[in-house]
């Protein structure tokens, strides 16, 4: 279901906002001033909503963003399988001129050492992509394990190539690994 800004709660619009600035600046370059312009709101509907300000407010927009992440992986991955997520970041990517990218990956990066509750939040979001993969390649092989390590080097592989192509500012890092992707989707993963 798609919302108009209008239609979305101010917690909702709070949600957004951040999760698309924290994407686009990080953690560090967004004041909640900015915040709640973006998300059309008052600073104090933002304390009202998140009464321990800018920490809180980041983890509830990482674990929201994650949510809404996981469900377009599920999608890509029913659409064409792991080389299909690929595809799908490097579009979002490209129509966004490369300004942005993962929120949870910027913030995770910028904040995983100065605060625990981003830490884990990231945490979160990114065991929660590869149980999104691994849930997927579990109805296509048979051995669990396997899956699961497939699907951790699947959301590393993405993570890193998501990272070069908006650093390049180029698709090319995210099509260059999906034959890969698709590879470790379909064949047993071995531990080395």
């Amino acid at each position: 279901m798609n919302q108009s800004s209008d239609a979305l709660s101010s917690k909702e619009r709070l949600l957004k906002a951040t999760a698309h600035l924290l994407a686009e600046r990080g953690y560090d370059g967004v004041g909640l001033a900015l915040i709640a312009k973006t998300a059309k709101t008052t600073t104090g509907s933002l304390y009202f909503h998140f009464p321990e300000g800018k920490e809180e407010l980041a983890v509830a927009a990482i674990d929201a963003a994650a949510e809404g992440r996981r469900r377009r992986i599920g999608e890509a991955l029913d659409e064409g399988g792991p080389s299909r997520i690929a595809y799908l970041w490097a579009d979002h990517l490209e129509a966004s001129d490369w300004k942005i990218g993962c929120p949870v990956a910027a913030t995770t990066l910028q904040m995983s050492s100065r605060s625990e509750p981003l830490r884990q939040a990231g945490q979160r979001a990114f065991h929660l992509w590869q149980d999104e993969i691994a849930k997927h390649l579990k109805q296509h092989n048979s051995d669990r394990a396997a899956a699961d390590l497939a699907a951790r080097q699947i959301l590393s592989l993405l993570e890193g190539a998501e990272l070069l192509a908006r650093t390049d500012r180029s698709r090319r890092p995210l099509v260059e690994i999906a034959d890969v992707l698709d590879s470790l989707g379909k064949t047993p993963a071995t531990k080395t």
